[in-house]
């Protein structure tokens, strides 16, 4: 299903309100109502996140703000859940969903700001991080850091990236969640 214009988009509604584009460029973004406002999360073909953004507005505003520049065509029908394409590390199995489809996001007033994945086979939880996420994340607080790290980050950005990377791996192993591959 594609659109019939290039400036047109076709979104999906679900009954529960999450709002998704049809695959553009190997790209699509989902909206869903928070209890305050609402998440944007723009993912890549296989289900990976890419980025999230929240809003105060409503998720079809936010949609439509995202989208600027673009016709919306929202249709209150053929809404598909987000497929993973990804096996679980654990069972095997191909049944890993994101976490925030498993729960209703309407009661949530945060969200993890990073994503986190769960077999419902095995009920194995996971992270899942990509580099240009985790950039976009450091560019978006860089408050968070020293005047020391954000100059070693201008001096060179990818060792940078890869040794907060690492750290990351080591913080969520240390809380058993193991990071997982999506796409490959």
């Amino acid at each position: 299903m594609h659109s019939t214009q290039a400036n047109q988009i076709n979104a999906y509604k679900s009954p529960n309100g999450k709002i998704k584009t049809e695959i553009i460029e190997g790209r699509f973004v989902l909206a869903e109502e928070l209890k305050e406002g609402s998440l944007i999360s723009i993912f890549n073909e296989n289900g990976a996140v890419l980025e999230q953004i929240r809003s105060k507005k409503g998720a079809e505003e936010s949609l439509r703000n995202y989208e600027a520049g673009k016709s919306l065509n929202i249709i209150d029908s053929e809404y598909k859940s987000i497929e993973i394409n990804a096996t679980c590390p654990k069972c095997g199995k191909k049944s890993i969903k994101r976490e925030l489809d498993l729960v209703d996001t309407k009661k949530l007033k945060e969200v993890p700001l990073v994503p986190i994945y769960v077999c419902t086979s095995c009920n194995h939880a996971f992270y899942s991080l990509t580099k240009d996420y985790l950039r976009k994340l450091v560019n978006e607080h860089l408050d968070l850091f020293s005047d020391e790290e954000l100059k070693e980050m201008k001096t060179n950005e990818e060792d940078f990236i890869k040794e907060l990377n690492e750290y990351i791996i080591r913080m969520f192993a240390s809380k058993k969640l193991m990071r997982i591959e999506i796409g490959k």
